[in-house]
């Protein structure tokens, strides 16, 4: 965002109550940040939370809301390749700090009270696949719905993020995940709260759910072919309002995916791959499995097939013992004329 070079930025922090009401908050602490990115380049702030490199904090200034809840904060001269960033810092919790800010307007940052109850909560799923010749990549993207003007933090008890993993009678293996597990699953959290971790062989997230609908995690992994056809499983804690899957694969593969439950599914051909986009016809029910059967999937472990395999394994290796001897080796291995 473009800004004029100097000037001071003007915040106004809201309040907002268990009913919904809104009012000035006095005494919030107003954290300005000044974010430097590398090579004259503008710092993403996701990188923040990630310890990435090509983003550092060059400057923080900090003021108290007054008795109309609002904060002046005078940043200065703002170079090319700098952020400033606002954040408000109360009852625990950081409300902001993904906002630019920019010159001429005020920021209105806003505050919410906190539960923990998560009856509020719904979410929407989606489940993205990509089917190689050993894998099934699982991209699964939770969608946080909090309906309630309060944060629903979850710090203490944590919230088991859904996994799409092999099933076994309908049911999601669950709780097998390592301790160290997550450093094979790539995670991202947008906007970046709280904090990831595996407990009791699941995902879990442990942290604040802000009103509204506009935070997400985000997890990606493998999970290893080991049959032909083979049952996957998702299931979540929440209400899922939406669930859509969206599957990728080349047409050598070319498996079969069917859910177990009533479905619309729209198909594109795109060129040496296809993708089939499946949307639920109705919510999926917390704690209510969404089972998907996978068949035709590149790999075969019959006894038959590996006999054939083995079989044709030895007759090429003779086949090639064959070409590569000598004539004088083939002449001993005739049979002599009686």
């Amino acid at each position: 965002m473009k800004m004029p070079a100097s000037g001071p930025i003007q915040v106004s922090v809201i309040k907002v109550d268990r009913a919904g009401g809104v009012q000035p908050l006095p005494g919030a602490m107003v954290v300005l940040e000044r974010w430097l990115g590398d090579r004259m380049r503008a710092p993403n702030l996701d990188a923040r939370a990630k310890g990435m490199n090509g983003i550092r904090l060059g400057e923080a200034l900090v003021a108290t809301s007054d008795a109309q809840g609002q904060a002046r904060l005078d940043p200065g001269v703002v170079g090319p390749g700098q952020i400033v960033s606002v954040s408000v810092l109360h009852d625990g919790h950081t409300f902001g700090g993904d906002q630019l800010a920019g010159r001429g307007r005020p920021i209105e940052i806003r505050v919410y009270e906190r539960t923990e109850d998560t009856s509020t909560l719904e979410c929407d799923l989606f489940v993205g696949l990509f089917v190689d010749e050993r894998n099934v990549v699982a991209d699964v993207t939770l969608t946080f719905h909090n309906a309630s003007p309060m944060i629903v933090d979850v710090d203490r008890t944590g919230l088991r993020v859904p996994m799409m993993l092999p099933a076994l009678k309908g049911e999601p293996v669950e709780g097998v995940l390592p301790s160290g597990g997550l450093r094979n699953i790539a995670n991202q959290r947008s906007p970046v709260r709280g904090r990831i971790r595996i407990e009791h062989g699941a995902v879990v997230y442990r942290g604040p759910i802000l009103p509204g609908s506009n935070q997400q995690i985000r997890l990606r992994y493998a999970v290893p072919i080991e049959h032909s056809r083979q049952d996957i499983a998702i299931r979540s804690t929440l209400k899922s309002r939406q669930v859509r899957v969206l599957a990728r694969w080349s047409k050598r593969i070319a498996p079969r995916l069917v859910p177990t439950r009533s479905f619309t599914a729209f198909e594109r051909d795109q060129g040496e791959y296809r993708q089939r986009q499946i949307v639920l016809d109705d919510e999926l029910p917390a704690d209510t499995p969404l089972l998907l059967h996978l068949d035709r999937l590149p790999h075969s472990t019959s006894a038959e097939a590996m006999a054939a395999l083995v079989g044709s394994l030895l007759l090429l290796a003779l086949f090639g013992l064959a070409l590569l001897a000598p004539p004088e080796a083939l002449r001993k291995l005739r049979p002599r004329e009686p």
